[in-house]
């Protein structure tokens, strides 16, 4: 009986396979930490989308007077810290139109990375009109490790025979860890309101 089981299982491992189709990837991604450029793998069987890629963080200077510690703030130090990991499941849902497939996504990323943050501070008050005057003070923390899971819509668009676009949008929550202590905030972890990636895939 087992090995009945064992060769029904390699048969239907063996059909999927068959049937599956693999692409490679490159795309932008705007997540809740920064920005980066991911490239990989997906492999994907009837309407179920495996992908794993390596992302490389992007060093985007941000200057606002929100004072964030971690949102837009990661800012790689050293080359060390650009890498990262990406990965996710899509679920696709097919039309009848074949080159146009939208999808429900759930994305997985990993960084571990330095971040620098420019503070807008009040530096004094001009004491004949009023006017107030603002320092700014760069500082810089970590490495941080950042856990960001996003889940949301997508699609893709093919272009010209093997070569499609694809384009999704999301929303999740990010953890942290290894904070750094100097960084004084009571929880581990941030709602990630907006997550966004274009890119392009190319079937093999």
């Amino acid at each position: 009986m087992k090995k009945v089981l064992l060769l029904v299982f390699c048969f239907f491992l063996s059909v999927q396979v068959a049937l599956a189709q693999s692409k490679v990837k490159l795309a932008f991604n705007q997540t809740h930490i920064g920005k980066n450029i991911e490239a990989g793998y997906q492999y994907e069987w009837e309407k179920h989308v495996i992908q794993a890629s390596v992302k490389f963080q992007l060093k985007f200077l941000i200057v606002d007077n929100q004072n964030y510690f971690f949102e837009d703030r990661f800012y790689p130090r050293s080359w060390k810290e650009i890498p990262g990991l990406s990965l996710g499941y899509f679920r696709k849902f097919k039309l009848s139109n074949p080159d146009f497939v939208p999808f429900a996504f759930y994305n997985f990323q990993f960084t571990n990375s330095s971040t620098r943050n420019v503070f807008v501070l009040p530096a004094g008050q001009n004491p004949e009109t009023g006017e107030l005057y603002y320092s700014k003070r760069v500082e810089r923390f970590g490495p941080t490790i950042a856990l960001e899971n996003y889940i949301g819509i997508g699609f893709y668009c093919r272009v010209i025979d093997r070569l499609a676009i694809q384009q999704k949008i999301g929303t999740g929550i990010t953890f942290f860890k290894n904070i750094d202590d100097r960084i004084l905030i009571s929880e581990n972890w941030e709602m990630s309101m907006l997550m966004y990636t274009l890119g392009i895939t190319y079937s093999l």
